[in-house]
């Protein structure tokens, strides 16, 4: 049996060869970046431009471009329009149904896989900026001795006291044993979680405090909110199920007890303005990302020199 030849994609298990490649890989993004200092400070835009637009061009195609499977439906369909496709664009269908991709599968899908997997590496590198940027900003505020500089000594001891934790229950000496697991407890359940809590407890007021001068009585849309809300609330307790429990269960008079009414606010009218703002989001979000990937955002760090 032929042996099968080094495969550069597959997931390597052996250890100096995890080793070379994470050496190599390390020494060329070096090499990348240290090459593009050389780029003239007018030509890195358009560069960032041509990169950002082909990225994007390919994943697009290779979601829009038919599979394997429909061209064979539609070389092989008999109608008007498989005979019209078929005049238009045989040159691609042909080679594609004739090719060894699976089903779903067209000509960009095969390196899918390995692009998606150099952008989760670049998006790692983001967590490394990420992280130099906060050293950076609390690093100098304490130099400086700025205003609340003691906050950015606690984001450094903090950080340092996250990150031995997490080292001393996963790696090193300490590995599986029952002080470095109740140590990282300790910084996770005790201290993170509760500060969490505490956060978004505050937020909860901030939500109460918008709601009451969304709700005051100043038009009839104000109204017809106050209402519908009060509503909603009264049937979602026990006080309000309460107050319209000698309402009978059954039959159209039903529809009068609380909990009815708040059940159908809630699916009705409410579900239809979720739908409406969800569908105003994801055509925001599909102009922001068109303007992205064409290069035509403007703002403060858009417009910056690089």
């Amino acid at each position: 049996m032929k042996e099968q030849g080094f495969q550069f994609f597959a997931a390597h298990t052996d250890t100096a060869t995890k080793i070379a490649f994470i050496a190599g890989s390390l020494l060329l993004g070096a090499l990348f970046i240290a090459g593009l200092t050389f780029v003239p400070r007018r030509a890195r835009k358009p560069l960032i431009a041509v990169v950002t637009f082909v990225a994007g061009l390919y994943f697009s195609l290779e979601y829009l471009l038919p599979a394997k499977e429909t061209a064979e439906r539609v070389l092989e369909g008999g109608n008007g329009v498989n005979r019209t496709v078929r005049a238009l664009f045989g040159w691609y269908l042909r080679p594609l149904a004739g090719s060894r991709l699976d089903a779903d599968q067209n000509f960009l899908s095969p390196s899918v896989q390995q692009l998606t997997t150099a952008w989760q590496v670049i998006a790692g590198f983001t967590f490394a900026l990420g992280l130099w940027n906060l050293v950076h900003i609390h690093g100098k505020s304490i130099l400086r001795g700025s205003k609340n500089w003691f906050f950015s000594a606690l984001f450094f001891l903090g950080f340092a006291a996250m990150a031995l934790a997490g080292f001393m229950s996963t790696h090193g000496p300490y590995k599986g044993m029952e002080e470095s697991a109740a140590v990282f407890d300790l910084a996770t359940r005790g201290l993170l979680f509760a500060l969490d809590a505490a956060m978004f407890s505050l937020i909860a007021f901030f939500i109460i405090s918008a709601a009451y001068r969304s709700f005051r009585i100043r038009s009839a849309e104000a109204t017809i909110m106050m209402v519908s809300a009060f509503l909603v609330m009264l049937g979602q307790v026990p006080i309000g199920i309460w107050l319209t429990s000698w309402i009978p269960e059954t039959g159209f008079i039903s529809n009068f007890r609380l909990e009815h009414i708040s059940y159908w606010i809630l699916t009705q009218p409410n579900a239809a303005a979720q739908r409406g703002i969800n569908f105003g989001l994801a055509v925001g979000a599909m102009a922001m990302a068109l303007r992205i990937w064409l290069s035509l955002e403007r703002g403060s760090y858009f417009e910056r020199e690089l």
